[in-house]
């Protein structure tokens, strides 16, 4: 019985190889000078408006009724749309930030207005109040806009601390702390 299933085995071995060779010769060889794609779509190509003297723009490709391959995507508008400018910074500084407690919630900072974690608020030792900062996380590039409410942190190596909204926002609740670009975009009159 031994016997038969090692005659059994070696016959499928023998067979499988077999049929491995028999389907290289049936493999059509590669054509080198096919194109990559052949053509999807055998409809006359969209009328091309060329730009007038006064344009300096490319030329303009509209779409023929119903030809939906040539309609930009929601993706491709945007991408179309003039982009910002990013607001120029008046002072860069770089060092830690951590952020305040929930437990502090509704105590006055040191402008008079009452702490609320779900604004986007930052302590800093001299920043006027009311300035408005842009604060970076160095480690992940997550960025989000605070105003300055109160005087801190006390800490050593700490430049800033913020809500817990902003630090949501920045990536650094779990850890507590972190390492921040602070970018004073405009000072405030406090």
């Amino acid at each position: 019985m031994e016997r038969n299933r090692l005659a059994v085995g070696g016959l499928l071995i023998a067979a499988s190889v077999a049929i491995g060779a028999g389907s290289e010769a049936l493999r059509p060889e590669p054509n080198f000078d096919a194109p990559l794609l052949a053509p999807i779509d055998a409809r006359p190509p969209a009328e091309t408006v060329q730009p007038t003297a006064e344009q300096d723009s490319p030329p303009v490709v509209r779409p023929e009724i119903g030809d939906e391959a040539l309609v930009p995507s929601a993706v491709e508008t945007m991408l179309d749309l003039p982009v910002e400018a990013a607001e120029e910074a008046l002072l860069v500084l770089e060092g830690g930030v951590s952020w305040y407690s929930d437990a502090l919630a509704g105590r006055r900072t040191a402008s008079g207005e009452p702490y609320d974690p779900t604004e986007l608020i930052a302590a800093h030792r001299a920043l006027p109040f009311g300035t408005r900062l842009r604060v970076t996380n160095l480690a992940n590039d997550r960025t989000v806009e605070v105003r300055v409410i109160d005087r801190g942190p006390f800490i050593g190596g700490r430049i800033l601390d913020v809500s817990r909204s902003a630090a949501e926002q920045l990536g650094i609740v779990r850890a507590g702390h972190g390492r921040v670009r602070v970018e004073v975009l405009e000072y405030g009159e406090g």
